[in-house]
């Protein structure tokens, strides 16, 4: 059976589907009320993680009994406006490619619809959502955004939930040893996993763009000691479009110690206009080598963004003829 809005997704109708959203025929849900007799309802979330099986790792253990193993790809959630985090979990790659048809690309941090949800079971005390209409892509920034408090402790380090989502504003960042580095190959993903780690989306195509990699430091251990370390490596094509002009972005390198001054202006700007930056983070609780809960967990930077993008800010610029862009090697 097609829904409305899906009918919406495969005329090419995106827009229209996206304002269907928000329009008085739908009514929002958070997580924990979703019902599966509900029509016109509308679940609001962020990517956080994709990830494809391993051989080696642990089954997802159903609540109800029963485990999985073999699936084509997972994906963590966050619910924006209450927080409260899900997996979608895509058996083949038939189911794969219809969920994220209209994304172009899902990459990691994208706000995305889910119309008309259904609750399928919990994976290690997390919600798995199903949807037969494909995931909307939203374009609009959701007002009422869930935001954690850093001074507030992170949900308690217990075994039924060792994953967990949430979202903080920060008045403004400390970034270093920024530089640009070829991004990766695939046109569904942002680059996150660069340089060393395999693109969860199979890249399948060459690449002429740039992404920026960085260290990030976050106030976080401050006030949660189960966490590692409050220094993060990230990397990401759309947070290089807040540092670097669309123009260099087509460069086959950049200028490293100019790049680091422009990165440095770019946040001190942002922090004279008075404008934080939101930062999308998950954690998963570690595992000792016997298989017991550790007392520590694992912090993943998904995305990092300004709550306002500033159009006059001292973007990197550097366009001379001779450096032009090269095609880069597949990264898959």
């Amino acid at each position: 059976m097609v829904t409305y809005v899906q009918g919406l997704l495969q005329k090419g109708q995106l827009t229209q589907a996206e304002a269907y959203m928000f329009s008085g025929e739908v009514t929002h849900r958070s997580v924990d009320r979703v019902k599966n007799d509900e029509e016109d309802t509308v679940l609001f979330a962020q990517i956080l993680s994709v990830k494809r099986p391993k051989t080696d790792a642990r089954k997802l253990l159903y609540s109800t009994g029963g485990s999985i193993s073999k699936y084509d790809l997972l994906i963590l959630f966050r619910e924006i406006m209450h927080g409260g985090c899900f997996y979608m979990i895509f058996k083949t790659s038939n189911e794969t490619h219809r969920a994220l048809l209209h994304l172009s690309p899902p990459y990691l941090g994208r706000t995305v619809a889910l119309y008309e949800p259904t609750q399928a079971a919990t994976v290690h005390n997390i919600n798995v959502i199903e949807c037969s209409t494909s995931l909307v892509p939203l374009t609009c920034q959701i007002q009422n955004m869930r935001v954690t408090d850093w001074t507030e402790h992170l949900p308690d380090l217990e075994d039924a939930q060792h994953v967990g989502t949430f979202l903080v504003q920060l008045n403004s960042i400390k970034v270093s040893r920024a530089c640009a580095i070829s991004a990766c190959s695939s046109r569904e993903c942002d680059s996150n996993h660069m340089p060393y780690k395999p693109c969860p989306f199979n890249g399948n195509a060459s690449s002429f763009a740039l992404c920026i990699s960085l260290n990030i430091t976050l106030d976080c251990k401050r006030y949660d000691y189960s966490i590692y370390n409050n220094v993060f490596s990230f990397t990401s094509e759309n947070l290089a479009k807040i540092f670097v002009h669309k123009d260099s972005l087509k460069l086959k390198m950049l200028d490293v110690d100019e790049l680091r001054r422009a990165v440095a202006q770019v946040v001190a700007y942002y922090k004279e206009q008075g404008v934080p930056w939101l930062c999308a983070c998950w954690f998963k609780r570690c595992y000792e080598d016997d298989g017991s809960p550790s007392s520590y967990r694992n912090l993943h930077i998904s995305s990092l963004w300004p709550k306002r993008v500033l159009e006059d800010a001292p973007l990197y610029r550097e366009t001379p003829e001779s450096n032009l862009a090269i095609e880069y090697p597949i990264h898959g």
